[in-house]
């Protein structure tokens, strides 16, 4: 709490910013949250870390990224250039019709990740959120999700639903959900876009209890349905990623020396889509 108090006091706003991205990265490190896991889950085994030595290390690191990053700018004569962040629904973002050049985005993995639990410890340090309930209700992909569902959910999207509902009822409501939202921030995408610009999506399939979760395939479909033309789907093979890849036969998430484990996350696709 003392480090914190002392990184608020930081006068400069970027400098202060930095510096809370960073303190905000090493708190799971720093608590008893089971490292391993992509949900809150304590470990009361886990080693204690001096705060004050991860964050030192942490910064070092940022610190050399953001050299490297601005090496770069200067190597291709790009530092001038400014960029902003906005928050805001990706359903309804507000922008002109007709005013982007390029989008870039990786929709959350369905059925998979609490986006709101792996970042809870900094939506409630920073004070971001009083109600963890209500803040998952407005993300994406999430089982928190207030109802409103489409119709425009593709044949491929509903026969998944239609599966996974034999296996899991309230899990099929989660994807169908999910589709729905997908398709809305197609819509939306096809709408900000100029005519003849691109959007790049990337995104992974899963599994469930043998349920084929095909969200590539899917997306594709409703990019189409969209008014988009798919030019180019890259697939590329995960090599190393921080989430756990395998799944028991009850569905559950585990790890490599499970007996009965199975992967399911061992590609990633990279969707190119014109605006016709």
């Amino acid at each position: 709490m003392e480090m914190f108090l002392i990184v608020k006091k930081v006068k400069e706003k970027r400098l202060r910013i930095f510096y809370e991205c960073c303190f905000s990265d090493i708190l799971k490190n720093c608590s008893i949250w089971y490292s391993k896991s992509i949900k809150p889950m304590r470990d009361i085994s886990k080693p204690d870390y001096n705060p004050i030595e991860m964050f030192t290390q942490h910064l070092n690191f940022m610190t050399s990224q953001n050299k490297e990053y601005y090496r770069i700018l200067k190597d291709k004569n790009l530092k001038g250039i400014t960029s902003s962040i906005r928050e805001g629904d990706a359903r309804k973002t507000g922008l002109h019709s007709d005013s982007i050049d390029l989008i870039i985005t990786s929709p959350p993995y369905a059925i998979s990740y609490e986006y709101a639990d792996l970042h809870q410890l900094t939506l409630l340090w920073f004070k971001f959120t009083e109600n963890m309930n209500s803040t998952k209700q407005k993300f994406i992909g999430t089982a928190s999700g207030q109802e409103h569902f489409s119709e425009e959910i593709t044949f491929l999207a509903k026969k998944i639903v239609s599966k996974l509902s034999k296996k899991d009822k309230s899990l099929a409501k989660q994807i169908s959900r999910y589709y729905s939202d997908l398709g809305l921030v197609y819509q939306e995408m096809r709408r900000i876009l100029k005519k003849g610009k691109r959007a790049c999506i990337i995104l992974g399939d899963t599994e469930y209890k043998k349920v084929k979760i095909k969200n590539t395939e899917v997306s594709i479909e409703l990019l189409r349905n969209s008014g988009f033309e798919v030019e180019q789907v890259i697939k590329r093979k995960l090599s190393s990623k921080t989430f756990t890849p395998y799944r028991d036969q009850e569905g559950k998430f585990t790890n490599s020396s499970h007996g009965q484990k199975k992967k399911i996350y061992q590609w990633e696709y990279i969707i190119i889509a014109k605006k016709q």
